[in-house]
């Protein structure tokens, strides 16, 4: 993933965001790892392939930018970081904050590429 502009409460989100889903026995980042993981099961054709989910207009930016401060606040995304020591309430309300500001900041733009693959089994 990649944002712009910057900011540091946002680089925090994004730390104990990830922090949590590892905490909850996830893998955020697997797509990189899934051409190895196919080879290592011996699949005899391999397709990977990579999609972007890309924010780029005011309207896609000021949704996501809310939506994500609405689910820090509602949530278990917001909840879970507090009860595993990894933020504060406090933390996570700036986190929401900035997530909003940023949504509404005439230049913010946003991406995420996502791996996919496919493996056929040899017959």
């Amino acid at each position: 993933m990649a944002y712009f502009p910057r900011d540091p409460w946002i680089d925090r989100f994004i730390e104990v965001h990830l922090r949590t889903w590892y905490k909850n026995g996830g893998e955020p980042q697997m797509g990189r790892q899934l051409r190895a993981l196919f080879n290592a099961a011996g699949v005899a054709r391999l397709e990977v392939t990579a999609s972007v989910w890309c924010y780029a207009t005011r309207e896609e930016t000021v949704e996501w930018g809310e939506s994500y401060a609405d689910r820090l606040l509602t949530s278990p995304m917001g909840e879970r970081p507090v009860e595993n020591g990894y933020a504060t309430r406090a933390e996570i309300e700036s986190m929401a904050a900035a997530l909003r500001a940023w949504g509404a900041h005439p230049d913010a733009f946003w991406v995420f590429t996502h791996v996919q693959a496919l493996g056929w089994k040899a017959r």
